[in-house]
């Protein structure tokens, strides 16, 4: 009970420092944001198993989205949604891959979203998941029956999730943040939060209690948003997005890592399915891709998994010029250029996908 009043945003940091000097223990455990449908979702969990670890290796590549060697993982991913869509209830199998997929796109409002229908269904299998949205633990990481995750090996990378969303639109921005207590790395324990701010994302890991601790974090990006530049501890970095090292130790300041975000023109579409722009779901959709592309085959399979739920026809060329059969010309998304292709991924991914459930939940 202590250890839960501890985690409690009521409680201020003073009172942590002074409950470890007793010998009492760092707290543990989750704020969760204050409001919407997901926190409540994981903030309800009931105690588990000791030792649940489910398999998550999904999806079944290292590479991220984009990067796929061929179109396999985009007809699982359609096969799902098209399941959820037209089944009675969610399925926890299908909606854990659905929340693992938009996770590596950096999806993450669809995400919690996903994992909140797993935990409200399957407790066990929720807090799995909760573990690698937040704190980020790497895949296949254990979680034992109090809540709290196995102690992690130093070193660790975490690849936390943003804060979970309030409104049940698509991937909005909400300025929120979560903080996860108790995080056991080698000898030492720190806490994590995580906070979106109005011009970008926060980081701060702080030592409570052991040993000094060393890991590395990488900073999400909201969908919409490119990250500018990085900070950390007040030093700009010379690269974004990649690992950050951090050490924390007893009597020392938190660890701060800042990542200045701007709106990202490039994205399409920023659309709801309520919104979705008419050429898509009439006409067709093209993506343009870069003749010679390695990425060329996922595409035109991604392309066929957007054909199946839309009910559209939707393919690749490599010609933005080229001539499209029909009255009405489709929608062309160019994703010739690397740098850009994620975000559009993403963004049209979760568009499709949104769509497709919404339609099926319209018709129940």
């Amino acid at each position: 009970m202590l250890a839960v009043l501890l985690a409690s945003p009521l409680v201020s940091s003073t009172a942590r420092a002074a409950a470890q000097e007793l010998e009492i223990g760092p707290p543990t455990g989750i704020e969760w944001p204050s409001e919407g449908r997901v926190s409540a979702a994981f903030a309800a969990l009931p105690p588990g198993e000791a030792g649940v670890s489910p398999s998550l290796a999904w999806p079944p590549v290292d590479a991220a989205p984009g990067a796929w060697t061929d179109g396999g993982p985009w007809s699982d991913w359609a096969e799902a949604v098209a399941a959820e869509r037209d089944g009675d209830q969610p399925d926890v199998a299908r909606r854990e891959r659905l929340c693992l997929t938009a996770l590596r796109q950096g999806r993450h409002g669809d995400a919690w979203r996903h994992a909140a229908v797993v935990a409200r269904q399957d407790p066990d299998r929720g807090r799995a998941l909760l573990a690698r949205l937040q704190p980020g633990a790497p895949a296949g990481t254990a979680v034992l029956g109090d809540g709290r995750l196995e102690p992690l090996p130093m070193g660790v990378l975490l690849e936390p999730s943003l804060a979970p969303p309030t409104d049940p639109g698509p991937n909005r921005l909400d300025i929120r943040e979560v903080v996860v207590h108790g995080l056991r790395i080698g000898e030492g324990v720190v806490g994590l939060k995580v906070g979106v701010r109005g011009d970008g994302v926060e980081l701060q890991i702080e030592h409570e209690g052991g040993a000094p601790v060393e890991l590395s974090v990488r900073v999400p990006c909201p969908i919409g948003f490119r990250t500018r530049v990085e900070y950390a501890n007040w030093e700009k970095l010379p690269t974004i997005g990649e690992s950050i090292p951090v050490r924390v130790e007893a009597g020392g300041e938190a660890f701060r890592v800042w990542a200045r975000n701007e709106l990202d023109p490039t994205p399409w579409p920023a659309a709801t399915p309520a919104t979705f722009d008419s050429r898509l779901t009439h006409s067709g959709l093209l993506l343009v891709v870069a003749p010679g592309d390695p990425a060329a085959a996922e595409l035109g399979g991604l392309a066929t998994a957007f054909s199946r739920l839309l009910g559209v026809a939707c393919s690749t060329v490599t010609d933005p010029r080229a001539p499209a059969a029909g009255v009405t010309a489709p929608l062309r998304v160019d994703l010739t250029d690397p740098a850009s292709r994620g975000p559009r991924l993403a963004a049209l991914t979760g568009a499709v996908e949104h769509f497709a459930l919404e339609r099926g939940e319209g018709a129940r």
